[in-house]
């Protein structure tokens, strides 16, 4: 990989917990949001809104990794549970760019096919990162990405990650 990008495996310890957590959340389709937001599938709220220690062991260690990886100071992150089915796919095209400096996903979902994972554009040379339960892919929002194939079609099944965006705070970090 390119000092761009960051794969990491086996990246949470409590990662059978954080699956169990996030499959127990309700996710919000798409088109139920108010606004037309820039993800397709389904999604929870933000996820600072719930109160659980995984979550902010979970929060604490990808802002220290995204940290010391990027050489980064004063950002702080916003984090939801995805969940991307079959159906999504026929939705049109799954390659954009996120508004923010930073972003990634962490895979959840165990023993799905490997080339379910993310897309990522480095200068325009195509970059497939297999998905991996426990893998965490740090990237460059501003680089074009996107699912590279979906998978599954019920709750149990389906290509589930944790997404989250980095930017810059006007105060500092609010957590860590």
């Amino acid at each position: 990989m390119s000092n761009n990008i960051l794969v990491k495996d086996n990246f949470f310890d409590k990662i059978d917990e954080l699956r169990e957590l996030s499959c127990s959340l309700d996710h919000i389709h798409h088109e139920k949001m108010p606004v037309e937001p820039g993800w397709k599938g389904y999604r929870t709220w933000e996820l600072s809104h719930y109160d659980s220690p995984i979550i902010q062991t979970l929060y604490k260690q990808i802002i220290e990794t995204v940290s010391d990886y990027f050489g980064l100071v004063g950002y702080d992150s916003e984090i939801y549970s995805h969940e991307s089915y079959n159906e999504i796919e026929k939705e049109g095209n799954r390659i954009h760019i996120d508004p923010v400096p930073y972003a990634g996903v962490l895979y959840l979902t165990p023993d799905i096919p490997l080339e379910c994972g993310t897309t990522i554009f480095l200068n325009n040379e195509k970059v497939d990162i297999e998905n991996k339960y426990n893998r965490l892919v740090l990237y460059r929002g501003t680089f074009k990405h996107g699912i590279t194939n979906f998978f599954g079609d019920n709750k149990d099944n389906v290509r589930r990650t944790i997404n989250f965006f980095f930017k810059l705070c006007a105060v500092g970090p609010k957590r860590g």
